[in-house]
């Protein structure tokens, strides 16, 4: 049983294990945060905002797409990153920011 061929699956099995563990502690870490940081109200999916969040491509209404702008700017991504996320142009970002009172990374 310790052939090589064993050992580097073995090994793999470990690692890929470990990358499973620290993304679901980052989701939860995540999903506390937003508990505690929660400025929205509204109709939110808070599993598609999750999605969203860790980058994943999900339709969003509008209380959701709040909710993803508002934590990704509260942690310093640009607008048009943001965009990218919630898969809405640059300037949407900018007028959901203006209109919900969202901070830009760029406001001191």
């Amino acid at each position: 049983m310790n052939d090589p061929l064993t050992q580097a699956i073995s090994l793999l099995a470990d690692a890929l294990a470990d990358e499973d563990r620290k993304r679901d502690a980052a989701m939860r870490d995540m999903a506390l945060r937003m508990q505690r940081h929660r400025r929205w109200e509204g109709n939110v999916d808070e599993v598609a905002v999750e999605r969203a969040l860790s980058g994943t491509p999900v339709d969003l209404n509008e209380d959701e797409m709040r909710a993803v702008v508002t934590e990704l700017a509260r942690q310093g991504m640009p607008d048009r990153e943001i965009g990218r996320r919630i898969r809405r142009s640059e300037r949407t970002v900018e007028r959901l920011r203006r209109r919900h009172n969202v901070a830009s990374r760029w406001v001191a």
